[in-house]
Parts: C-alpha cells; sequence; structure tokens
C-alpha cells in the first residue's frame, strides 16, 4: 500500500522522461513518449523546465509532478521570464500527507531562485479554488474561445463521437467551404501583392518581424525565430503547418495550425499569429489559407484561444470563427517578480495571446 511506503521529493533530470510518461499515462491516459518530455522539460531553449516529482522510494516510479515551462515574454516594454504552469497531478494512492503540497514548494522556490516574472495556467472551477485559496493565483479571464462547426459531428455527444473513426479527409460540404477559403485566400493576396508560403524551418525573417510587432501589446510571449524553431518546426509529438505571408522578399506574417484527432472527431487548432502592423490584411489571407488547409485534412471543427476578445473578433469572423462564452475554465496568474506590473497582468485587454485550444498547450 502507498501509506506504507517512503516517497522522495526531488527535481527531476533527463533520465525521467520513461517515468514521466507512464504517470500521466495512469493518470490522464496522455499517450506520449518519453521524447516528449525530453523536448518539453529540457530542450526548451528558454531553459529547463521548473519542475518536481515525488518519487516511491521502493519501486523508483514518479508517482506526483508539478511543472512550469519557462517562456521570454515581453512585459510592458521589458523581456522578463515567466512560465506555463502545468503537468500536474498526484496519483490517487499518494494524495495523502501533502504529497502536492511539497512538490509544488520546491517548484516555487525556483520561481523566485530563477527570477520568474509570473506564471499562468488555464483551471478547471475546482482546480481554480485550490489555485487561488493556497497557491496565491488570481483569474485573469474567461478562457477566450473561439470556434466554428465544420461537421455535423461536431455537434454530437462526446460518448457518441468517441465511437466514430476520426476523419483524415474533408466530406463534400468540407471540400465546398475550404474551396471557397482558398479562393477567399487568393483574391487577397492578388489584390494585396502578397504570397503564402509553408515554411518548414523559420529563418531570420521571424525574427525581424517579431521586432516589428513587439511593442503592440504590453504583454506578449516572445515569438521569434529560437522559439518558432523548437515550439512548433521540431515538436516531436504534434505536426504543426506555418504559413508564411510575404510582401515581396519581406515576412509580414505567419499562421500556426495542426489538425488534433481525439475521441473521434478531429480538431483544426488555429494554435498562432502574427501580422505586421502595416499588413492586417495579410491576417484575413491567412486565416483563409490556414481554414481551408485543416478543413481539406478532414477538421470537424474549428478552434483557438485568443486575447484580446475586441481584435480577434472581427478578424476571425471574416472565416466564420465566432467567440463562444459556454466554457468554465479560466485563466489564473501568479505574480512573482512583477508586482509593478499587477494591473496590467490581471487586464486581459493587455494580453497578445493564442492557442491551439488545449490545456497542455506544449
Amino acid at each position: 500500500m502507498a501509506h506504507n511506503r517512503s516517497v522522495d521529493f526531488r527535481v527531476p533530470t533527463s533520465g525521467d522522461c520513461d517515468r514521466y510518461s507512464r504517470l500521466f499515462s495512469r493518470l490522464w491516459s496522455w499517450e506520449y513518449p518519453a521524447e516528449y518530455y525530453q523536448y518539453k522539460f529540457f530542450e526548451n531553449p528558454a531553459g529547463v523546465a521548473l519542475a518536481a516529482v515525488a518519487v516511491d522510494g521502493m519501486t523508483g516510479e514518479i508517482v506526483g509532478s508539478t511543472a512550469s515551462i519557462p517562456s521570454r515574454y515581453r512585459l510592458n516594454g521589458a523581456d522578463v521570464m515567466a512560465t506555463q504552469s502545468g503537468d500536474a497531478g498526484v496519483l490517487p494512492e499518494y494524495r495523502k500527507h501533502g504529497t502536492y503540497s511539497k512538490i509544488y514548494k520546491l517548484v516555487v522556490t525556483a520561481h523566485l531562485d530563477r527570477v520568474i516574472a509570473f506564471t499562468h495556467t488555464v483551471a478547471t472551477p475546482d482546480a481554480e479554488e485550490v489555485a487561488t485559496r493556497t497557491q496565491h493565483f488570481d483569474p485573469l479571464c474567461r478562457v477566450p474561445i473561439f470556434s466554428r462547426r465544420i461537421t455535423v459531428r461536431a455537434l454530437l455527444p462526446q460518448k457518441v463521437r468517441s465511437l466514430m473513426r476520426v476523419r483524415t479527409e474533408a466530406g463534400f460540404y468540407g471540400k465546398t467551404q475550404a474551396g471557397r477559403y482558398i479562393a477567399a485566400a487568393r483574391k487577397i493576396c492578388e489584390r494585396e501583392g502578397l504570397h503564402i508560403a509553408v515554411v518548414e524551418e523559420p529563418d531570420e525573417g521571424f525574427d525581424l518581424l517579431w521586432e516589428q510587432c513587439r511593442d503592440q501589446w504590453p504583454i506578449a510571449l516572445i515569438r521569434d525565430r529560437q522559439f518558432m524553431s523548437w515550439r512548433f518546426a521540431h515538436h516531436p509529438v504534434r505536426r504543426y503547418s506555418i504559413l508564411a505571408v510575404f510582401k515581396g522578399e519581406a515576412l509580414v506574417g505567419y499562421c500556426v495550425s495542426n489538425v488534433l484527432r481525439r475521441n473521434g472527431m478531429s480538431r483544426g487548432r488555429l494554435s498562432d499569429l502574427l501580422v505586421h502592423p502595416n499588413y492586417p490584411v495579410a491576417g484575413q489571407a491567412l486565416l483563409y489559407q490556414a481554414a481551408s488547409d485543416m478543413i481539406w485534412q478532414g477538421a470537424d471543427m474549428l478552434v483557438g484561444w485568443f486575447l484580446p476578445i475586441d481584435r480577434w473578433e472581427p478578424l476571425l469572423r471574416t472565416i466564420g470563427v465566432r467567440h463562444q462564452h459556454r466554457d468554465e475554465r479560466n485563466i489564473i496568474v501568479r505574480v512573482f517578480m512583477a508586482e509593478d506590473s499587477r494591473t496590467e497582468l490581471f487586464d486581459p485587454n493587455c494580453w497578445y495571446y493564442t492557442g491551439g485550444a488545449d490545456t497542455d498547450q506544449l
């Protein structure tokens, strides 16, 4: 029995990646290989994950974990280090005796030692209640979900969908809609003198685009070449499509997407979008092209998370993707070394936030 075993608390190493894979397979049915955790925790160019684990003293297996993934942010005109919290959980038989509290304290100490400005995560109502009561988090806003259903399957209950075979290509209606989207993208490109291409490996153009965009918002993840290569181009599990739009030879925007097939449904996820402020129409062309590509791959719905809502809503409406209000999860934030920016950190209109509508964003 777990209560008769000793439990050790420590910082994980790259040798623990197989143990991580087994832990999260048991906890959440996440079937990710060890290579995924090696990439996520130990190969991030922003730094090694701020993580702690509880380890069964007899078996050596990881029985509890929490981790925060470092990210470089632009905050009120300065570059700072922040984290995204996640990969948290303890096996049921080890949840007594403050197991999670002990590993969380180790991670808090790591945040202070590494001068982290803030951390953020997405929380269910139950998780938020614990985080705000015991871990000094505060709510930012409700998860800003934008979505559009493409097929009837997207309307079915999850229990029904999970019995169905996932789509890998579009049906008749999907092909029709995809054709309309690609025609709209081409029309914009012809009118504005733009062209769109798939990028396999981000180059120095991504550094220049970030420099041109970085101070449009008080709070934004630094999206330079280094980040884009690690986060999207070299992901060991997911295949992302990076669409770049050019004016002549100059990169003026990009859109990142992928199709996640899970529980009988294919979700077309808009994971990131960045456009030069002088070429806002390039964002429309990219969205039309990305939506077309995902629907051709069998996407039953299009989905993404975006802040600020007022900025994104008119743009996303051009492809029929609308703001939804039914999700009960919140984005929550804990401030460490950025108390002077607390006002901005808890104002959703100050964030440039994008995501593929998955709490496991990485």
